[in-house]
């Protein structure tokens, strides 16, 4: 895959991201289901081979990427920055393996891993194919603010996280469990807000006229280690709040 135009006589891209709404994809709705809104994509870790998110050696700060939004919607880099001091200016990133996380109001953020291309000046002199690569998927999951889960109905769950410092949910996730199996799992974000949508017919709610209800296990985890456990009792088609959880040492 290759973009071309203006852009192109800058520099060719280094990354095409395709970024979709998991949502609405599920759904069947729209074959490539665009996210709602703008989307932040940061250059957070530098990856070495048969490393993973979350394994990587820390790019501190994180880069912000200036992507291009292609007509069909594709994200495309082309070795841009965004700098809070020094405004746009060329990345320095060297070519390699990196995790991004891409992030938006209505998304949980999204972390995978991408390949930064390499190709070298002059550009001028590149043949129209030069730096096509295949474009990496970024299916984003709904977050408390997406406005189809606010209404989607059915059993879900929610509520909030209280963190030693304000904003200091970084790697933190939230997962539903019941009688062993892993249900849904929310990845937070700055806000410590989490919403979760449970499968039907999962928790078991055992038979018997409405409300129905079942238990079901919060774990609250930073990156693998578990933070909090905690029991909740939930409602068949409702929507059961949690209350506030704090995190170890709020």
């Amino acid at each position: 895959m290759t973009f071309q135009g203006n852009e192109r006589r800058l520099a060719p891209q280094r990354l095409i991201l395709d970024p979709m709404d998991a949502l609405v994809l599920r759904r069947g709705f729209l074959r490539q289901p665009r996210p709602l809104g703008q989307l932040k994509t940061k250059i957070v870790e530098s990856l070495a081979v048969g490393e993973a998110p979350g394994e990587g050696t820390p790019v501190d700060p994180p880069k912000e990427l200036v992507l291009i939004r292609s007509p069909g919607g594709y994200l495309i880099f082309f070795d841009k920055v965004k700098d809070e001091i020094l405004g746009f200016r060329t990345s320095r990133l060297a070519a390699g393996r990196y995790t991004v996380e891409v992030s938006g109001r209505a998304y949980q953020p999204l972390r995978a891993a991408v390949v930064l291309a390499d190709v070298p000046p002059p550009f001028e002199d590149l043949p129209d194919n030069a730096g096509a690569q295949t474009a990496v998927v970024v299916a984003l999951e709904p977050s408390f603010l997406h406005p189809t889960l606010d209404r989607a109905g059915g059993t879900q769950v929610g509520g909030a996280l209280q963190a030693p410092e304000p904003g200091d949910f970084d790697r933190i996730t939230v997962t539903i469990m019941a009688n062993g199996t892993d249900l849904a799992t929310y990845a937070v974000d700055r806000r410590g807000q989490w919403l979760l949508p449970l499968p039907n017919a999962s928790p078991p709610f055992g038979p018997g006229p409405p409300p129905r209800t079942a238990p079901v296990t919060v774990l609250v985890r930073r990156g693998t280690d578990q933070l909090v456990s905690q029991t909740v009792t939930v409602t068949e088609n409702e929507l059961t709040t949690v209350a506030t959880i704090v995190l170890p040492g709020a």
